[in-house]
């Protein structure tokens, strides 16, 4: 097509509109998960979604789609379509007329182009950091747990992963940027006699923190806490 999908749809619906702005996303995510001390799954996921608002006969119509599994009913008041396949375009332009029927009014103008300020959100070594690292980051999360309570069972989840978003409409407003992300996650259960003691914790950021092991450091915190059992009176206890 020469242009972008998202140039392709505005372009489309500037022909059966008076203003359009298409919004997209895209994202990778690679999660990899342990579960009860032990290695569970490796998974990466990909996912698209646009969205598509326009002004027609001076009402908004908006519809939208999402990929590459999502499926809608044509004619749903929140439309969501598969992104597969170049039927998109008609879809979405169709969806958006038929919604601007019952539309509010379009009381407003979209906004032409401008400059923005760049917020540093993207981490090219999150992007770089290999399967390897991550598995075995999350081993050492357990092992640094167990070390201080050897029977408590863990379930990590380690997940890095990318996106970018841009949105460009009809007035010649276009802004566009990429992220990075990168989260840990702890949960843990330690069973003694009759008692169950839940902990947990978790660190996100679009960045790889400087100290990996923060997470497991703040459940141990928890465990020490959660040392003496502290005594119920004045309580009828439930048989």
């Amino acid at each position: 097509m020469g242009r972008s999908l998202p140039l392709e749809i505005l372009c489309r619906a500037q022909k059966v509109a008076e203003q359009a702005e298409v919004f997209w996303v895209s994202s990778q995510e690679t999660p990899v998960d342990f579960e009860a001390n032990k290695l569970k799954q490796i998974q990466n996921k990909e996912s698209t979604s646009v969205a598509l608002r326009i002004f027609r006969g001076g009402r908004i119509g908006y519809s939208a789609a999402s990929g590459p599994d999502g499926a809608g009913k044509k004619g749903s008041p929140s439309p969501n379509l598969s992104l597969r396949g170049r039927g998109i375009l008609r879809d979405l332009l169709d969806m958006a007329v038929e919604t601007a029927q019952f539309g509010s009014p379009a009381s407003f103008t979209f906004p032409s182009l401008k400059d923005y300020p760049e917020v540093s959100i993207f981490d090219s070594q999150v992007e770089k950091m290999p399967m390897e690292e991550m598995i075995e980051l999350g081993n050492q999360l357990i092992a640094r747990v167990r070390k201080y309570a050897p029977d408590i069972l863990c379930d990590v989840r380690v997940t890095k992963g990318t996106g970018s978003v841009q949105i460009v409409n009809s007035q010649g407003g276009e802004a566009s940027y990429a992220k990075s992300f990168f989260s840990l996650s702890l949960e843990g259960i330690l069973i003694q006699d009759t008692d169950m003691l839940f902990v947990d914790d978790s660190e996100s950021s679009c960045c790889l923190p400087d100290k990996l092991d923060v997470v497991a450091d703040r459940v141990i915190r928890q465990l020490e806490l959660a040392k003496e059992n502290a005594a119920v009176s004045g309580v009828k206890l439930l048989p």
